[in-house]
């Protein structure tokens, strides 16, 4: 977290662009809201039909736009973490070509690929789609504030979804922690017993390579 925000503010310019784009955005997102509000306080009360085709139109162009917007700031938010990911990726690479062979030779071939491919999962962890994620997270206030002005009922209907959905994701997170560290225990246990298994049978390869005339 503390890392993803670090690329965020080392770009000022994306990252306004990213923080007006998000206030566009999570404002459109209040049109879907409003237009169930309308339709059962207008177009039901009243049944006047050209209500209901200014509304349905409103809300698709809204949908529209707010898709728009989504993709372009997606595009934008790709460009924070390209610096520090190439960064990353040429620090590594260039320790692993400078590492003599014998050194590399000690790790087994698993552990090796895990270091080659531990750049793709920096990239996947500071993605654009996780920083999205988290430049939305405050609008989420936001839009329980503007329904506690249009209707309280439905804020606190809003307010208790997503309190359950915070605390599912939070419980989510400490289980699949559990799990993770568990199959990274596995994990190592496995490579040690055939690193163990592996390292007789080079040996004896090694010697009867040396006593072979």
């Amino acid at each position: 977290m503390n890392e993803l925000l670090k690329r965020l503010f080392a770009r000022p310019a994306i990252a306004v662009e990213l923080g007006i784009s998000s206030l566009f955005i999570n404002t459109l997102a209040l049109a879907q809201a409003l237009f169930v509000m309308q339709v059962l306080n207008r177009y039901v009360a009243y049944g006047v039909d050209a209500t209901l085709v200014t509304l349905t139109t409103g809300v698709l162009i809204a949908i529209g736009v707010e898709y728009a917007f989504r993709q372009a700031r997606l595009a934008v938010a790709r460009g924070v973490s390209v610096r520090p990911d190439e960064k990353i990726a040429l620090e590594s690479f260039a320790v692993l070509t400078r590492a003599k062979t014998a050194a590399l030779d000690q790790f087994p071939p698993d552990a090796r690929r895990e270091m080659v491919s531990g750049t793709a999962t920096i990239e996947s962890a500071y993605g654009a789609n996780n920083l999205t994620t988290i430049l939305d997270v405050p609008f989420a206030v936001v839009f329980v504030l503007v329904l506690y002005l249009l209707k309280p009922a439905l804020a606190l209907i809003a307010l208790v979804f997503l309190l359950a959905v915070f605390a599912l994701g939070v419980y989510g997170g400490h289980a699949s922690q559990k799990k993770t560290a568990e199959l990274q225990q596995a994990t190592g246990i496995g490579k040690a017993i055939r690193s163990a298994r592996s390292t007789p049978a080079r040996s004896c390869a090694r010697r009867g390579a040396r006593t072979s005339p």
